[in-house]
């Protein structure tokens, strides 16, 4: 069946999408939900006893040892604002193909498709409704699709051939090759090398290849080193990083990684969690710092810096606790630290700042079916540099299929910017603005076992616009 004679752009005047109000929409999409859960079939499906028993009965017709397992998750999104709007539908699936040959041959494959309803493909830049999907005219993107040939009575060696990613290492997503071998059994070895893909930016003639070596020392510490370079049309980058994880105990653990770029220091990152048990608290705290400069001398690691800029060396560093009150109740608070050097390029400085940022929450569960959870957030760049809001949520399971949930979000904005057409003739122009923004969401979800269907609306107001913006989205995902 060809999906796109159900996606074709539709006519506006006669298309169902153009005349269909959000009410229409929101039924509908209820609708659905209501016909899905009560369809006896469904809950069939999702009967563990039938489902084994069924397994088991076709292993005993049938000699292969193939199993396939996968997700099928399908969107639907509508948006208007100030008098315009936007629909879009969005695909994601993935299927895992197990022993094609038993003990030897594995497969995968997972991709993503958007089509956008409207037939708007590539808007303008000050289009309100546009996203990456629409901005790089793409509406397919393979994420992966490669084979597994294993080798499990050679050290559990395996050899991965076609598009994949490198999970254990950023910024590895490539076609080629990768094999994995554990010559004793506290060594993990793996090497890997191919052509890099960016589904934003051309990759022609560009390689990359590395190497990585996991050692568990004891079982309470892990160590790991990786070597990665990356061969660009322009520019050749190395990564070099060293990575350390201790468990001190049962509810306490630490993650050390240090890294060097181009043989210079790079980035010290720790993350830390510790959990007291008896006072029902739990501690996380994350450490980043950059040591040096990161210019457009890395930008095969650094691929937003067309647009960002270059950063100057900062720390960063982040403390969450959550404390339970009793077994119902818990409060959570933390807080946010950025420093950065200081810098006199004002478009450097622009994405090189301080910033402070603290938030409160409180979630409290009255009955085994409702939670209520009110949260507060605080953020500060400077005196005409800050953010407030508060939110509050809800959320009622009536069964165990259906979840409902409804809240709204208030922010207040202090802000300073320039404008722009003023600086091209220039004049240097500042605005001070002060908008409030309340957001009010809700969303319904029914899940049978490998089914679910969700819904879910949100409405903005902006103190600042006219008019107000809106977002609908109707979700289906199936698991096999």
């Amino acid at each position: 069946m060809d999906i796109t004679q159900f996606c074709r752009r539709p006519d506006s005047r006669g298309s169902w999408w153009h005349r269909a109000s959000l009410g229409d929409v929101v039924i509908a999409g209820f609708a659905v939900m209501a016909v899905l859960g009560s369809y006896p079939l469904l809950a069939q499906q999702t009967d563990a006893a039938t489902d084994e028993a069924a397994e088991a009965e076709a292993s005993e017709q049938s000699p292969s040892s193939l199993r396939l397992s996968g997700t099928l998750d399908t969107s639907y999104r509508l948006r208007r604002f100030d008098g315009g709007h936007d629909q879009d539908l969005d695909v994601f699936f993935s299927l895992q193909a197990d022993d094609i040959v038993k003990d030897r041959v594995d497969a995968a494959v997972s991709f993503y498709w958007h089509r956008d309803l409207d037939g708007v493909l590539v808007p303008s830049r000050f289009d309100p409704f546009l996203d990456l999907d629409q901005a790089a005219d793409r509406e397919f993107r393979l994420y992966t699709a490669y084979v597994n040939l294993n080798q499990a009575e050679f050290n559990g060696a395996s050899l991965r051939l076609g598009r994949q990613f490198i999970d254990e290492i950023d910024f590895v997503h490539f076609d080629g090759a990768s094999a994995r071998l554990r010559p004793t059994a506290r060594i993990d070895a793996q090497v890997f090398g191919g052509k890099p893909v960016s589904f934003f930016s051309g990759t022609s003639g560009e390689t990359l290849y590395g190497a990585r070596g996991d050692f568990r020392a004891t079982p309470r510490a892990r160590a790991a080193g990786t070597f990665y370079r990356y061969e660009g049309s322009e520019v050749t980058d190395d990564l070099l990083s060293l990575e350390g994880w201790y468990r001190w105990s049962v509810w306490a653990q630490s993650y050390l990684k240090y890294s060097w770029l181009n043989s210079d220091s790079y980035i010290l990152q720790s993350d830390h969690f510790v959990r007291a048990d008896r006072a029902g608290l739990d501690i996380s705290v994350q450490t980043v710092s950059l040591l040096e400069p990161v210019s457009e001398s890395t930008l095969n690691f650094n691929p937003y810096f067309p647009l960002l800029n270059s950063f100057t060396p900062f720390d960063f560093a982040s403390v969450l606790a959550i404390k339970e009150l009793g077994e119902n109740a818990s409060l959570r608070a933390g807080f946010d630290l950025r420093s950065a050097d200081s810098v006199d390029d004002p478009v450097t400085a622009f994405n090189n700042r301080d910033f402070r940022r603290g938030i409160l929450g409180f979630e409290l569960r009255p009955t085994d079916t409702l939670t209520v959870a009110l949260d507060a957030e605080y953020w500060k760049v400077d005196d005409d540099d800050r953010f407030t809001g508060f939110s509050g949520e809800l959320e009622y399971r009536p069964t165990s299929r259906w979840t409902f949930t409804g809240g709204a979000e208030y922010g207040e904005y202090v802000q300073v910017y320039r404008d722009e057409l003023a600086l091209i003739f220039g004049e240097e122009k500042t605005f001070r603005i002060t908008p409030d923004v309340i957001t009010y969401f809700s969303r319904a979800r029914w899940q049978n076992g490998r089914i679910a269907v969700s819904a879910s609306l949100e409405y903005e107001d902006n103190s600042e616009d006219s008019d107000d913006w809106l977002s609908f989205q109707l979700r289906l995902g199936l698991r096999f």
